[in-house]
């Protein structure tokens, strides 16, 4: 890790948790032209 930046450090989700989230379309919860890699959504 370099000085200045942070990293998340885990293990891979239950099969249960991943099925609710992974693929799930979020591009509604994007501006158009949003530049920022990173976005927290309360889904």
């Amino acid at each position: 890790m370099r000085a200045g930046r942070w990293e998340f450090v885990g293990i891979k989700a239950p099969e249960r948790i991943r099925k609710k989230y992974v693929g799930r379309y979020l591009g509604d919860q994007f501006r158009q032209g949003s530049r920022n890699p990173i976005r927290y959504v309360n889904v």
